[in-house]
């Protein structure tokens, strides 16, 4: 019998075995579940979390090395947690990992809870400014300290690149930093000082159901369908205010990096409080304070990406989801969690209202309101002097037969982007392909740069060709080599480059429209941070541009001075395998289209396409998304396929063809043999190869699930998984299953 300072509890650890641990509880306070402890694992010392208390274990038990009561994660993000290891069946201790700071995880010292001010010295304060004449960066940052102590965030919005000119001015003695206790929690966000906006009369409607469901029943998933340039993002904001006026604190989730600055601008703006920011971009010890600060109810708004679905909020009061349709919200690697459902479980378990934002809403939630587990708001119409652009198909086949076929663009777009530039007015250009080329080629011989680390059919990808970086780079595993100055296999010396990327683009629009500035938008060209900002910065001021850039650009962006969208090459998805691709082409379209006639000109959306007859881009076209989303859900009824049924695959990869088909046809053999299957309420295909079968030098082969019930594909996935986990021919590959998948 155990006294009560000495128990037994059952840890999560942050390792990827499929269980929880038993350990011996020797502290004098008593443990609580979602207590953070560090315990001896094998060699090692590993960080986890307490989920429960035992009353006995078979065997002897380790002692925990020591905890942190402090950080404990409170009851509602533990049952959180829980559900997400279970739905997933994912290692219990990566799900917590993703709920844990880095620092934690890797035991770092956490940042202290104070607040730094960046400050001049005395010497600095007595300094006479003409000292700095000649450093115009340490100038600048020493004017702007004199006329205050700036906090790290102010600097960051006012002085992007200010902490080079900060460890110069350091070194000479001429600033200091100081540490100022942590100021109570607010109880006012300052809403007295915010910018007002007038809704019209279809935002009010909305408002008084987004913000009504507190009220009304607390719970409540609301989809909010709105037309791009809509202002769905002043309705987030009023939303937020709203529902904050008591208290609390509110997430607001994004799909990319790319976008939470511009949010957060407009929050602050319409606002007039501090908003957070949660993302991967950040260093960890910047995650680490908001995280803290969020824990602590200090910070009280987030903006975030899907990680931030786990922050411990002490008082969350709303969720919203911003562009709720993207992949991007799925986890790939890892853990493979959805942000949007995990966030919508949250909001469900906490009792607080959620709201999915989209111009083009995913199918799943469009077949959630059908069946009446939504609630749909639509805004049909633009807000303020915004009118909804008209399209164009573009013939490309006409383009291969005419003079000059050799330009990537139709000569009636490159006349309307002349036209557009010449009236003062800005363009958008859309490829979504990074890269000068995607293919180098040798024309006397046939010699094609691949990829030696992925293939498919046992056909090697090709390597897109970046003119800038004089390399080769594949980007499906992001192998590397030089650019050959002549053909490896018979010395030709003119290689061809075939296609085009974004650079490509890029270089025949400068040469085109030389007399106007052209800012191509990719992964390449933005990696600097700060970089979008700089480029929205120019944009804004209504100059005649051009933007020319990948999906980076596609969605939420406000440019109202974009009157002409392009979009190139947008054949690629029409006749993909992947049964989700003609709705991803669809809102991908709507998306970029959306960008142009947000202000006062029309907008125009031109598509170069080789099938111009296609259903799908007559119909979009022509009636609208929610036209094509209807016949897609008609069609995957017609199929059976998701929303209609549930899905889960198990993936294989492994350096050995043979180990993964051995494996599989174990566990699927396992699978035929329990009664789910054996009664046709789970059906099995595969195994199949991925639709890239080989990426980064290893094979992957999957098996897919199928039912009609999701909590029958639950129940068998939880006790096929378990026996699965002990085949000895798992051991020597990686596995894992993924539930609701989104890739093939």
């Amino acid at each position: 019998m155990t006294s009560p300072h000495q128990c037994i509890v059952a840890v999560a650890v942050c390792c990827p075995l499929r269980q929880l641990f038993d350990y011996q509880w020797n502290a004098p306070q008593a443990p609580q579940p979602g207590a953070l402890v560090w315990v001896p694992f094998g060699n090692r010392h590993l960080p986890g979390v307490v989920v429960e208390r035992r009353d006995h274990s078979p065997q002897a038990l380790k002692p925990i090395s020591s905890c942190d009561l402090d950080l404990q994660l409170q009851q509602p993000l533990l049952q959180l947690l829980r559900w997400c290891w279970r739905y997933y069946h994912h290692p219990p201790g990566e799900v917590i990992a993703a709920a844990l700071p880095t620092c934690i995880r890797q035991a770092k010292a956490l940042p202290v809870e104070t607040d730094q001010l960046y400050a001049l010295s005395a010497a600095g304060s007595n300094m006479n400014s003409s000292a700095l004449r000649t450093k115009p960066a340490q100038q600048a940052l020493w004017m702007l300290l004199q006329q205050a102590p700036q906090s790290r965030e102010q600097l960051d919005q006012q002085l992007p690149n200010w902490r080079r000119s900060w460890r110069l001015l350091c070194a000479a003695d001429l600033v200091e930093r100081r540490s100022l206790s942590v100021p109570p929690i607010a109880s006012d966000l300052g809403f007295a000082q915010a910018q007002e906006w007038q809704a019209n009369a279809e935002q009010e409607q909305a408002l008084a159901v987004l913000c009504g469901a507190q009220a009304a029943a607390g719970y409540q998933c609301v989809l909010l369908d709105g037309v791009t340039g809509s202002g769905k993002t002043l309705l987030y904001i009023e939303t937020i205010k709203r529902l904050l006026q008591q208290g609390g604190q509110a997430l607001l989730l994004v799909p990319e990096i790319g976008l939470v600055q511009q949010l957060r601008e407009e929050l602050q703006q319409f606002l007039g409080c501090e908003v957070a920011v949660y993302h991967s971009g950040l260093t960890d010890v910047q995650r680490a304070r908001c995280w803290l600060q969020v824990k602590t109810g200090r910070q009280r708004i987030v903006i975030g990406t899907r990680s931030s679905v786990f922050l411990p909020f002490s008082d969350l009061r709303v969720l919203l989801v911003d562009e709720e349709h993207d992949h991007a919200y799925k986890q790939f690697e890892g853990f493979p969690y959805h942000a949007r459902d995990v966030a919508i479980k949250r909001a469900y378990e906490l009792n607080i209202p959620i709201v999915l934002g989209s111009a083009t809403p995913s199918l799943e939630s469009l077949h959630n309101v059908s069946q009446r587990r939504f609630r749909q708001v639509q805004l049909k119409n633009r807000y303020g002097s915004g009118t909804q652009p008209h399209w164009q198909l573009l013939d490309q086949r006409e383009h291969i037969r005419a003079p000059g076929a050799g330009t990537i663009l139709h000569p009636r777009a490159a006349a309307a982007i002349q036209d557009a530039l010449a009236a003062d007015q800005q363009v958008l250009v859309f490829l979504n392909r990074r890269g000068y080329a995607p293919l180098l080629q040798c024309p006397a011989c046939g010699w094609s740069a691949d990829c030696p680390r992925c293939a498919v059919d046992e056909r090697h990808l090709h390597m897109n060709w970046h003119r800038s970086q004089r390399r080769l780079i594949c980007h499906h595993c992001s192998h590397e080599q030089p650019q050959p100055r002549i053909c490896p296999a018979c010395g030709e010396p003119d290689i061809a480059a075939i296609g085009a990327g974004t650079e490509k683009l890029e270089d025949q629009l400068q040469q085109t429209f030389a007399e106007y500035p052209v800012h191509r938008i990719d992964s390449d060209n933005m990696s600097r941070r700060d970089a979008m900002l700089d480029l929205r910065e120019q944009v804004l001021n209504g100059q005649p541009c051009i933007l020319a850039g990948t999906q980076m650009i596609s969605k939420g962006h406000h440019f109202p001075g974009i009157s002409l969208v392009l979009v190139l090459d947008a054949d690629q998805a029409l006749f993909s395998a992947d049964f989700r691709a003609t709705e991803r082409l669809a809102q991908q379209l709507i998306q970029v289209g959306g960008r142009c006639g947000r202000g006062s000109s029309e907008g125009r959306i031109l598509v170069q396409t080789h099938q111009p007859e296609h259903a799908l881009l007559g119909e979009l076209t022509q009636r609208g998304y929610h036209a094509v989303a209807a016949s897609l859900l008609e069609e995957r009824r017609l199929m059976q396929l998701p929303p209609w049924t549930y899905q889960a695959v198990l993936k294989v990869e492994s350096a050995r063809r043979d180990q993964i088909k051995g494996f599989l046809a174990e566990a699927a053999g396992l699978a035929a043999s329990m009664p789910q299957v054996q009664q046709h309420q789970v059906q099995i295909m595969g195994p199949i190869p991925a639709m890239l079968e080989r990426k980064a030098g290893r094979f992957r082969y999957q098996l897919w699930l199928q039912s009609a019930r999701r909590d029958v594909l639950q129940a068998f996935m939880q006790d096929w998984i378990a026996q699965v986990d002990v085949l000895k021919s798992g051991r020597q590959l990686r596995w894992r299953p993924d539930v609701d998948p989104l890739e093939m």
